[in-house]
């Protein structure tokens, strides 16, 4: 069988899932200004959501050739939707990663900064330092989980951020976790042992604060999905129910 045959065999039958993450593959890598500049240079209607929505619909109708044409219709649209739908989230999650970076980077900056004057402060500062640093440990931790929890349970762990991505969101919570570490040592040699972290507490907070975020990140991907195949209502409903969720 020649290269092109097995290429061809192989894109007529893909599922949704396997389409989405051999794009996943082929981007691996590359940083967010990367691929932007290698998207740019594609020709026309070879962008990714096109492409590979293409080569899942070729899947579907050579799977039922022959069968009712209404039948083929309706499975083309849904494995076009979900397929459009993985895109979305994949695409979803490195902007969710990446939105705050840059802020975060300063928060941790500032955070560094601020604790060259701790010996001056009194308990009640010591405390709101801490809580807020705290927070936003939890924050960074959180986004990181979600974006993991994505990643396994509709991607199949494929890798799904851009090298960018992956690289500030891993150095952010090395120096973070470093940073708490010393602050917890602090803080118990200064007699504030309840201002410590607790491990089992920061555990449970960056799980549950996880799961809204991927609930949050996959519910925006499943409305733009909606919206793209002209089912607005069901879009807007998606929406109506993730803000109901975040009262």
């Amino acid at each position: 069988m020649t290269g092109q045959k097995r290429l061809t065999r192989i894109e007529t039958s893909l599922t949704p899932s396997q389409a989405v993450r051999l794009w996943l593959r082929e981007r691996q890598g590359k940083t967010s200004a990367e691929y932007a500049r290698w998207l740019i240079q594609q020709p026309v209607g070879t962008e990714p959501r096109i492409r590979v929505e293409a080569q899942v619909e070729t899947a579907i109708r050579m799977a039922l050739k022959g069968q009712d044409p209404l039948r083929i219709k309706l499975a083309v649209r849904q494995a076009r939707m979900k397929t459009d739908f993985l895109i979305l989230l994949a695409s979803g999650t490195n902007k969710a990663v990446l939105r705050d970076s840059n802020a975060r980077w300063l928060q941790i900056a500032l955070f560094h900064a601020e604790l060259k004057g701790a010996a001056s402060w009194n308990e009640k500062e010591t405390k709101d330092w801490t809580v807020s640093l705290r927070e936003f440990v939890t924050d960074l931790l959180s986004i990181r989980l979600a974006s993991e929890r994505i990643r396994d349970e509709y991607f199949c762990g494929e890798g799904l951020l851009l090298q960018d991505v992956i690289e500030d969101l891993e150095v952010q919570a090395i120096l973070i976790k470093y940073l708490m570490a010393a602050v917890d040592r602090a803080l118990v040699e200064a007699g504030y042992l309840e201002l410590a972290t607790d491990p089992d507490t920061l555990h449970k907070a960056v799980n549950e604060r996880a799961l809204g975020k991927a609930r949050h990140i996959v519910a925006l991907a499943r409305s733009d999905m909606l919206w793209n195949f002209g089912e607005g209502e069901a879009s807007n409903e998606v929406l109506r129910s993730l803000a109901l969720q975040g009262q």
